[in-house]
């Protein structure tokens, strides 16, 4: 892009960033420099773009040591097979891990005053960046440990997507734009296919100036940490806060958006109800199909003779998607698809599936999404959208004033 696209000229004789608003040059103080009264300096764009460009060094270099020591640690197939049950355990080192990770519950348990037994056989431990969970052998006839690693990084990159083969470049921008339009997506799929770090990724179109609020019983969304500069209340629930309690709390925060890590029970029916009130939602939950949303998020109601939700399920929610990941650990999203409710009843829309791959014209979009993306001001869905800040560019600020 030519940078007269993107510089314009205030009333102050100064260049000023049409995207970000950010004078790009500053006044030297009374008198000048050397005979010169103006300096450049760095717009939002400017600094936002230096810090991509050394996280991107930052994060390459991480990998190319994670590759250089799997390769090293890694030299033997039979290694990646390698547990306790099969490993020699006369040897003085390995006797010591093992006893390391039996104890490890013992340890846990007693850091957070709760008891781990028979009576009480699961232990759940979190960390910023760690969830652990044990679970007796009494119920699993040995130790079950899984320890989880919620990083506060943005895993996902466009490219990275696409070059993986997670997902068709044309899909992509599809659904980047959804999120433009301020659809509200439900991410499917099973545990560790990659669901919350889709979502994290799709955060990064949210408009800069609308409010969010996320909601989770564990750290796993990092919105707050990752948009330091975007409006957010992140909400942690437990037995005492809940998550139909924090949904209701939305609405009352005067909220744009709500970010729900995993929809699990009945909180279902207060989330359909703010989505009435105007708010969008991105969330997770578990699923083969998408065409199994509305009976999915039914059953998870308290109350199953209230006929009116799958109705609105139809209604508020536009686009559904499952990501899988395959023995070769790859994640691609298997299934893509709209929701639509109009006078004709309830309409599922399948649109992409991995078995045949093709991606309709967008003239084959539904007609609710056409008029949500016309209404977004977005022409061409499959285009890939331009960096989304949801500042007020400088000339319409001005012109305003």
């Amino acid at each position: 892009m030519r940078e007269e696209d993107t510089v314009c000229v205030g009333s102050d004789g100064l260049q000023y960033c049409k995207v970000c608003g950010e004078a790009k040059e500053a006044f030297f103080p009374e008198g000048g420099f050397m005979g010169m009264k103006k300096h450049s300096r760095q717009c939002a764009c400017d600094r936002k773009a230096y810090e991509e460009e050394q996280k991107y060094f930052k994060d390459k270099e991480h990998r190319e040591l994670v590759s250089r020591n799997t390769s090293i640690c890694f030299d033997e197939s039979r290694m990646e097979e390698w547990t306790f049950e099969n490993a020699d355990t006369s040897d003085a080192v390995m006797h010591k891990a093992k006893n390391y990770v039996d104890n490890l519950a013992i340890r846990l348990s007693n850091i957070m005053a709760r008891n781990f037994n028979q009576a009480n056989p699961v232990l759940e431990a979190d960390t910023k960046t760690l969830r652990i969970s044990i679970t007796h052998e009494s119920r699993s006839g040995k130790k079950s440990i899984t320890i989880r690693k919620l990083p506060v990084i943005m895993r996902y990159g466009h490219e990275d997507l696409v070059n993986a083969g997670t997902i068709p470049e044309k899909l992509l921008n599809l659904l980047e734009n959804c999120v433009i339009a301020h659809c509200t997506v439900l991410i499917g799929g099973t545990p560790q296919a990659g669901k919350t770090e889709l979502l994290k990724y799709l955060t990064n179109f949210i408009p800069a100036n609308e409010k969010v609020m996320t909601i989770e019983d564990n750290s796993e969304i990092h919105y707050k940490e990752l948009h330091p500069n975007k409006n957010c209340t992140p909400f942690i629930v437990d037995k005492r806060f809940g998550y139909s309690e924090a949904i209701k709390m939305s609405l009352r925060h005067n909220t744009d958006w709500v970010l729900i890590s995993e929809s699990r029970g009945k909180e279902v029916k207060e989330l359909i109800n703010v989505l009435n009130t105007g708010l969008h939602c991105m969330t997770t939950l578990h699923l083969d199909e998408v065409s199994d949303i509305p009976d999915r998020l039914f059953s998870m109601l308290e109350d199953q003779k209230n006929s009116r939700f799958i109705d609105n399920v139809y209604k508020y929610i536009d686009v559904g998607l499952v990501i899988a990941v395959d023995k070769k650990q790859e994640r691609k999203i298997i299934d893509f698809g709209f929701f639509e409710r109009n006078e004709t009843g309830n309409h599922y829309r399948p649109f992409y599936n991995i078995d045949d791959g093709v991606i309709p014209e967008k003239d084959m979009l539904p007609e609710n999404m056409k008029k949500i993306f016309k209404r977004a001001g977005i022409d061409n869905p499959y285009e890939r959208p331009k960096a989304y800040t949801g500042a007020i560019p400088v000339e319409k600020e001005r012109s305003a004033e």
